[in-house]
């Protein structure tokens, strides 16, 4: 065979075993772990207690006869909306000491008329309910506080009413210091901080009272972030280089599929692996894919 033969496939194999070679190597070469991350940020958290709430007006006064005898006149109607000093039915009584005229007894304040419970002819006597008269205007929210709650509120404490899709703020008006032993919790009333809003309540409502507590600043991850390493609790953070970086962290508080977590090492603005698809070693380098595609 030719010399210059000989030297052509001698190059051809050794350009051949060398690309192989790399080929080869790059294949066996592992894959970054490809990860998505959160950008931390100081968030204004605080607890939250709930509770069940009435609305109820701030008045709501029985009528009763001053004096006794048949009911002549009924002026007052279910709903009616009356002035203070209206009257609101007249009261007979044939007895020659009353000198036959019929007693007047007028709305001591101006309200609602919410109940009646007599009718003309009726014989009252003394001190019994005729109707009931409710001031609108002035409304109060009762709630009743557990034990342990007690001590976390204060008075004119701020809250929120929740009735549907409606928020309406509140403060404690008044607040029991004392714990009924039947049922473990003190009354509270509250009363709306805008007193013109007051208009698109009706008392009878339910809703829920809510008060915040405890306000403070801190960081909270998702589920996925957190890793665990026997009792000790980390997060992954990624540094400049991109390489992972595991910070001891402690989980103060499960806020709903998220935890509210602390730690020395935590800062605003890091960025912590939130999904990964493979185990990741501490000083590991990563494979950071965009935010916009985090499952």
């Amino acid at each position: 065979m030719p010399i210059a033969r000989r030297l052509i496939l001698r190059c051809t194999l050794s350009l051949f075993l060398t690309v192989g070679a790399q080929v080869q190597a790059a294949d066996t070469q592992p894959a970054k772990p490809a990860v998505y991350t959160e950008t931390i940020k100081l968030q204004s958290l605080s607890d939250k207690l709930l509770y069940p709430a009435t609305v109820s007006a701030l008045r709501v006064v029985p009528v009763t006869a001053e004096v006794e005898g048949f009911v002549k006149e009924l002026k007052a109607e279910l709903g009616q909306k009356v002035a203070q000093g209206s009257t609101l039915l007249r009261i007979a009584n044939p007895d020659p000491v009353y000198h036959y005229e019929p007693f007047a007894v007028t709305a001591p304040f101006a309200g609602v008329i919410t109940g009646i419970d007599i009718a003309v002819g009726d014989r009252v006597q003394k001190g019994r309910t005729l109707l009931t008269l409710t001031d609108n205007k002035d409304l109060k929210i009762k709630i009743n506080i557990t034990g342990e709650d007690l001590a976390l509120l204060t008075p004119k404490q701020q809250a929120d009413l929740l009735i549907g899709e409606g928020i309406w703020p509140l403060r404690i008006r008044a607040l029991s210091p004392i714990i009924d032993p039947a049922t473990g919790t003190a009354a509270c009333e509250l009363e709306l901080s805008d007193k013109a809003k007051a208009s698109s309540l009706v008392p009878g409502k339910l809703g829920q009272v809510v008060f915040k507590i405890a306000e403070r600043k801190g960081f909270v991850v998702p589920e996925s972030a957190i890793y665990y390493r026997g009792r000790d609790v980390y997060v992954v953070r990624v540094d400049e280089k991109n390489k992972a970086q595991y910070l001891t962290v402690k989980i103060l508080k499960n806020r709903e599929g998220k935890f509210e977590i602390a730690g020395a090492a935590l800062k605003e603005g890091q960025a912590i692996v939130t999904h990964a698809t493979v185990y990741i070693a501490d000083g590991e380098e990563l494979d950071v894919k965009a935010a916009e595609a985090n499952p």
